[in-house]
């Protein structure tokens, strides 16, 4: 039997359209599947998921029974596993303290860290944990060669044209650390009240402090409102060519004795010793200073 072009067009849109409303039954039934397998997931998620938690040791104050029943009620929930975390803070905003455990790091804190590594090795959970207790990187451990380091510098006015035999003063130093960079010398010659404002801070020879301060203020040359700015007082110029090196004339006490042109200069001792930063948010006595990073 022969069709017309009509009729032809006719049973091929007919199939079209069925094949069309087969594919759309499929697609349902996939998406109901899909939607049925989220839901059952979301309700009780595989541990492949990676569901986990900080597992706080508030003060170091465990044993080896909470430490068991933590485990095995994250495995009831399907956790992939947690991460031990030892801190303080609990007693912040008035809260009260919590009874002292173990010292992290102590004999008896390794031994309960341990059992709870073989606990969740026991239920299949993953353990990972925070390298010392509290933040940041430091502890009673880090003595001051090894503590955060500061620039830190003193500075002397002389008339030149003459020998200089001083001591020049001993730069700030804290923790009774203090190292030598070097000693320099630039004439004062013109001044100005255009300098760079907040040198100190943009050279990090000291920190903002707190927890994320603002320091959008740093990215400018004006004077701002940020309770750490400071402001530009009368300021020297100075020509990079005309500094002077002269650590060689200064002995190991701080004695200078240097042969100073005319005019008059600036002689800055510049050294570094260590910062006060210090371990926060720490259990017990897991108190000290902040690592040198």
């Amino acid at each position: 039997m022969k069709l017309s072009l009509t009729n032809y067009l006719l049973v091929a849109l007919t199939a079209l359209s069925i094949v069309s409303c087969t594919n759309e039954g499929k697609n349902s039934t996939q998406e109901n599947q899909l939607f049925s397998q989220v839901k059952s997931n979301f309700q009780n998620p595989e541990s492949e998921t990676g569901v986990n938690c900080w597992w706080w040791w508030l003060n170091g104050n465990v044993n080896k029974a909470a430490i068991t029943k933590d485990l095995e009620a994250m495995k009831s929930r399907n956790f992939q596993g947690a991460m031990v975390f030892d801190a303080g803070g609990h007693n912040q905003r008035g809260n009260r303290d919590i009874p002292q455990g173990p010292l992290f790091g102590s004999d008896e804190w390794n031994e309960l860290f341990v059992f709870a590594l073989d606990e969740a090795k026991r239920l299949g959970l993953e353990i990972g944990f925070n390298i010392q207790s509290g933040w940041n990187l430091g502890g009673p451990r880090v003595t001051p060669e090894y503590a955060a380091k500061q620039i830190t510098f003193s500075e002397t006015k002389v008339t030149g044209g003459k020998t200089i035999s001083e001591k020049l003063p001993m730069p700030g130093i804290r923790k009774d650390y203090y190292k030598e960079i070097a000693t320099i010398a630039f004439p004062l010659k013109e001044k100005t009240t255009n300098g760079i404002t907040d040198l100190n801070l943009k050279l990090g020879f000291r920190e903002l402090g707190g927890s994320a301060p603002d320091c959008r203020f740093l990215l400018t040359n004006e004077q701002s409102n940020n309770r750490h700015s400071s402001r530009i007082s009368s300021t020297y110029i100075v020509n990079k060519d005309d500094v002077i090196d002269i650590s060689s004339n200064m002995d190991s006490e701080g004695n200078l004795n240097w042969d100073a042109p005319a005019g008059e200069w600036n002689i800055v001792r510049f050294g570094y010793t260590s910062t006060s930063s210090h371990v926060s948010t720490s259990s017990g006595d897991w108190q000290g200073s902040v690592l040198d990073y």
